[in-house]
């Protein structure tokens, strides 16, 4: 009897210390043992539709944590499995894994950047936003359908010219459309703001054609200073009925690349203003704030002309005679 009273308490000691190592080791694994081996951080992508099945296997393959089972078992017995949210997590030396399932189950993502530049194209920033691995992409033809009747634009416009520029943040592993609507918003609020206040003598019906006009202003000057000027000649030439001639909307409107010729000035197209009186049909690039505030605010002035500088600013003109003047005196590098 009393010896079966010692193995007893014997076996018992046995497990308790089984199960004191045992809990040494998972709270080793789970609450003191570093992800990383090296200095240096890393980071973990969890995209929109995966469970923390597939989470814990990705984190086992790539050798940050040795048991995917564990992983699991420790996410469930401290959150519920729909507290798991997608994005780009960042792995800090020393971070554990209770830290890196705190980091996941709060959505305490990496913010992540993209950067619509002022004066890009629809087709750049499509080619940039489809280059980008932090997105989901969504085929072409459904974005432009979605902002075509979220603006209640004719799908066959387009979307130019209806992104405001700026550095957009998100979560990675979002969808385009989701970057795409903060600059749609974006820009939205900002004409909303700006259209009650514009000039009321100018000669566009609505918000869209300013986003026109504005575009060109964007793509004829660089200099902010300038703006308002470029403005008001596209307005005075349109209120004496004359082609606005510019250059960066036929351009726009090549269908091959390289420089604009003659041949291409000839060319009957919507978008040669050389040709076709009044605003091409649709923006010609993305215009900031500065050139849609411009387009609803222009200098008053008679002047008609203008032709760019060696320094890059433009010489405005009044009259043809002093145009071609210009023309001859900056074209041709005369001082």
């Amino acid at each position: 009897m009393v010896k079966t009273f010692y193995y007893i308490r014997k076996q018992l000691l046995f497990l308790v210390a089984i199960g004191f190592l045992i809990s040494i080791f998972l709270g080793y694994e789970v609450a003191w043992r570093p992800l990383l081996k090296g200095p240096t951080s890393a980071e973990v992508l969890i995209r929109q539709g995966e469970n923390i099945t597939s989470i814990s296997r990705q984190l086992k393959a790539s050798g940050w944590i040795r048991s995917a089972d564990l992983f699991r078992v420790v996410f469930l017995c401290n959150y519920p499995a729909t507290s798991l949210k997608s994005g780009n997590y960042g792995i800090s030396p020393g971070d554990t894994m209770l830290d890196l399932i705190h980091r996941i189950a709060k959505g305490d993502v990496l913010q992540e950047a993209f950067t619509i530049i002022e004066g890009s194209t629809w087709k750049m920033i499509w080619e940039k936003l489809n280059q980008d691995p932090r997105l989901q992409h969504s085929p072409e033809d459904e974005i432009v359908t979605f902002f075509s009747v979220l603006s209640k634009l004719p799908p066959n416009l387009g979307v130019e010219g209806l992104f405001l520029p700026n550095t957009y943040h998100f979560a990675a592993g979002v969808k385009d459309v989701e970057v795409l609507m903060h600059a749609y918003t974006d820009q939205v609020a900002y004409l909303e703001q700006q259209w009650p206040e514009r000039d009321h003598k100018i000669l566009i019906k609505n918000p869209y054609e300013a986003l026109i006009i504005a575009s060109m202003i964007e793509k004829e000057s660089r200099l902010v200073s300038e703006y308002s000027k470029i403005s008001g000649v596209i307005y005075n030439r349109i209120k004496r009925g004359m082609p606005l001639q510019i250059d960066a909307t036929v351009l726009y409107g090549k269908k091959r690349p390289g420089p604009l010729t003659k041949a291409d000035l000839a060319q009957v197209t919507p978008f040669n203003t050389y040709k076709k009186r009044g605003l091409p049909p649709t923006p010609i690039a993305m215009p900031r704030a500065e050139t849609i505030y411009a387009a609803l605010h222009p200098e008053v002035t008679d002047l008609l002309y203008y032709v760019v500088k060696q320094d890059g600013s433009h010489y405005f003109s009044k009259t043809y005679n002093e145009h071609l003047q210009a023309v001859r005196r900056y074209l041709k590098g005369k001082k």
